[in-house]
């Protein structure tokens, strides 16, 4: 223990006859300022590094930094932090891409969605005009047998999606553009473009040869159901049929039921 010699010391009061209590106390006032608090010169070095930084980051750095803090970007994206000397670099189109990731996969399926919507969208806007290649073949048709173009239009669209000349061959055997088997195509076959074949495997051929076959099993009298259901024993391809011909434009008739009158009653006289 080192003992302040400026203190005022007396021996006498830390004699045998003074409490344990009151020695302790008395030594305690008398030791040096280093032995009562060994932290003082730690805090004092704490409290120059702390203002030492405060001048530096409030005075020097805004002053120096006024000429050395600099940060450039190149074409290519990177771009270069310089803060007194010390300089760090980093591609900052890296970083954006990261960013862009889930609104490039949000974008990505808004896209898809709208391509689709415009895709149905033209689907449902076909209407068999004179500007569709098979309007012409879809016309003559119709004006022979009385099936309307729009039906003729769906059915080679719901088959083959209106193929031209083509040798498709469905899982159950059936072939050509309207997609006929083989021996109903023979029941009904026509020669549509003149040339003198009939051909199940020819556009102008098929088309006819299946307005035969809607038109003798009820389509020209108005059973287009029926005749439907006949070219294809379906319920559901009836209605995709049906649905694919209202939307180029096909109009369904109206049934009508004409009542029967009830019968004339004659009374006899007696």
């Amino acid at each position: 223990m080192n003992i302040d010699l400026h203190q005022k010391y007396d021996q006498s009061k830390v004699d045998v006859g003074t409490s344990v209590t009151k020695q302790k106390r008395y030594l305690l006032t008398a030791y040096s300022v280093e032995d009562r608090n060994p932290y003082v010169k730690k805090v004092f070095i704490s409290s120059l590094s702390i203002a030492a930084l405060t001048i530096i980051s409030v005075i020097v750095i805004p002053i120096y930094g006024a000429t050395n803090n600099t940060i450039s970007v190149n074409n290519e994206g990177n771009y270069t932090f310089n803060l007194m000397g010390n300089i760090q670099s980093q591609n900052i189109l890296s970083n954006i891409n990261i960013l862009k990731q889930p609104m490039s996969r949000m974008l990505d399926a808004e896209n898809k969605a709208e391509e689709a919507k415009a895709k149905i969208a033209a689907e449902l806007a076909y209407k068999p005009t004179n500007t569709n290649k098979f309007y012409d073949i879809y016309s003559r048709a119709e004006a022979k047998y009385g099936v309307p173009k729009e039906i003729l239009a769906a059915v080679h669209y719901v088959e083959t999606r209106q193929s031209d000349d083509t040798t498709i061959v469905s899982s159950a055997g059936a072939l050509g553009p309207m997609q006929f088997m083989p021996a109903t195509f023979n029941a009904y076959a026509q020669d549509g473009d003149g040339d003198g074949v009939k051909s199940i495997f020819n556009v102008s051929d098929a088309i006819f040869s299946a307005a035969n076959n809607l038109a003798t099993n009820g389509a020209s009298s108005g059973k287009m159901y029926q005749a439907l259901f006949n070219y294809n024993h379906s319920d559901d391809y009836v209605k995709k049929v049906l649905e694919k011909a209202k939307s180029f434009g096909y109009k369904e008739a109206p049934i009508t039921i004409t009542p029967t009158p009830p019968p004339i009653s004659t009374i006899t006289p007696n």
